[in-house]
């Protein structure tokens, strides 16, 4: 009888050479308009998988967004966006939006870019978020 399975031990692929990632941008920053904030950036290095288990952001308006003027929290990979949430044009003070994903796989030399971009206008706001992964031998 042969049983096929794992040779060693180490029978999930997180469990091989795990390494904990966590990228923020830390407490709450103000993102004027016509401005961009990083709030997160990660490169897959070679030979590398990675699961994003959370990636959070949060932002809301300091100042009213003018008319035609708007706020998302998006998120790109490989220069390709994935998702976004946007704050419409002529936001009130205090208006808020979140941004949550879980449960994200990349693959080697993946990207992942975590952005809030404020169009041009008087209005401003206020964001932070971050990311939560496990990065591990492909």
């Amino acid at each position: 009888m042969r049983i096929y399975g794992p040779t060693s031990p180490r029978t999930f692929p997180t469990d091989r050479n795990p390494t904990r990632i966590a990228v923020s941008v830390g407490g709450m920053t103000a993102n004027p308009g016509g401005t961009t904030l990083t709030l997160a950036t990660y490169t897959v290095p070679a030979g590398r998988k990675a699961q994003v288990y959370t990636l959070d952001g949060f932002q809301f308006v300091t100042t009213a967004l003018a008319a035609g003027q708007a706020s998302d929290i998006e998120v790109l990979i490989n220069a390709t966006s994935f998702t976004a949430r946007r704050l419409p044009p002529a936001s009130a003070l205090a208006a808020l939006i979140a941004l949550t994903l879980n449960g994200l796989f990349l693959t080697a030399g993946d990207v992942l870019l975590f952005r809030c971009v404020t169009g041009a206008g008087a209005g401003a706001v206020s964001v932070t978020g971050g990311l939560d992964a496990l990065e591990y031998d492909a």
